[in-house]
C-alpha cells in the first residue's frame, strides 16, 4: 500500500513538473518573440542584405526570378489550357495568382527547415532572438513576392481581369498567411535542426502538394474528389484567401 502510495506521488510531482518545465519553455518563447516584435530594424536588415547578397554582381538582381516565373506562366498557362480545353483568358491569370502565392508558401517552409541551421555561427557568437530569422526569412520571400506581382500584374494589362474593391481583400489575406508561417517556420525550424533528414523530406512533400492542389489545374475538374483535394487540403484554402 505504501509503495502504491508514493507511486502515484512520484507520478503527481512528474505531472508538475512537466507543466512548470512547458511554462517555463512557453515564457522563454514569448519573451524571444516580444524581443524580436521591439527590434524590427535587425530582421529588416538582415532581409534586406540576405537579398542583396543574393543577387550580388547581376544584372537584373532578383527580376530573373520573375523572368522564369513569367515563362513558366507563359508556357504552362497555353499549354494546359489547351490541353484541358479552358478559356485562356480565364486560365493565365488564375494559374499566374495562384503559382506566386505558391512560390510565397513553399520558399518559406523550405528555407525554415535550415533556418536555424544556417545561423548556428551567428547565434554561438552572439545573443540574438531565434524568432529574429524567422521573421528575416519571411520578410525577404515577400520581398521577392513582390518582384514576382508584377508578372501578375502584366497578366492583368493583357488579360481581361475585373478589377475591383474586393481584390483590397487580398492584401488581409497575404498578411494571414505571413502570421501563419510564422509558426510553421519555428516548427520547421525547430525540426530541420534536430533531425537533418527534414528538409529533403519537407521538399519531397511540398512537390506533392503542389501538384495535387488546385494550382496548375482548376478545382472544378475534380468531380466527386473535390472533397480530399479541394476542401481538405490547407494549401488550396491558403492560396485561395489571397
Amino acid at each position: 500500500m505504501k509503495i502504491r502510495k508514493n507511486f502515484f506521488v512520484l507520478t503527481a510531482l512528474r505531472k508538475v513538473a512537466a507543466m512548470l518545465s512547458l511554462e517555463s519553455q512557453l515564457d522563454s518563447a514569448l519573451e524571444d518573440l516580444g524581443e524580436t516584435l521591439r527590434n524590427p530594424n535587425l530582421w529588416m536588415w538582415m532581409a534586406w542584405s540576405e537579398v542583396r547578397r543574393r543577387y550580388r554582381r547581376t544584372v537584373l538582381g532578383p527580376f530573373w526570378t520573375t523572368g522564369s516565373l513569367a515563362i513558366f506562366v507563359g508556357a504552362l498557362g497555353i499549354l494546359y489550357a489547351t490541353l484541358w480545353n479552358q478559356d485562356v483568358n480565364k486560365y493565365l491569370p488564375y494559374l499566374a495568382a495562384g503559382f506566386t502565392v505558391w512560390l510565397f508558401i513553399s520558399q518559406v517552409i523550405t528555407e525554415s527547415c535550415n533556418a536555424f541551421v544556417a545561423a548556428e555561427g551567428h547565434l554561438k557568437q552572439i545573443r540574438t532572438p531565434y524568432s529574429v530569422f524567422i521573421f528575416a526569412l519571411i520578410l525577404r520571400n515577400l520581398i521577392v513576392f513582390a518582384h514576382h506581382l508584377i508578372v501578375y500584374i502584366i497578366v492583368v494589362i493583357f488579360f481581361p481581369v475585373p478589377i475591383g474593391l474586393i481584390n483590397l481583400l487580398s492584401i488581409p489575406g497575404l498578411a494571414l498567411i505571413a502570421l501563419n508561417v510564422v509558426w510553421m517556420g519555428w516548427v520547421f525550424g525547430a525540426f530541420g535542426s534536430r533531425f537533418r533528414d527534414i528538409p529533403q523530406l519537407v521538399v519531397s512533400l511540398l512537390q506533392v502538394m503542389f501538384f495535387i492542389t488546385p494550382i496548375i489545374w482548376p478545382p472544378n475538374l475534380t468531380g466527386s474528389a473535390r472533397v480530399i483535394f479541394v476542401e481538405m487540403n490547407p494549401f488550396y484554402h491558403f492560396v485561395s484567401i489571397v
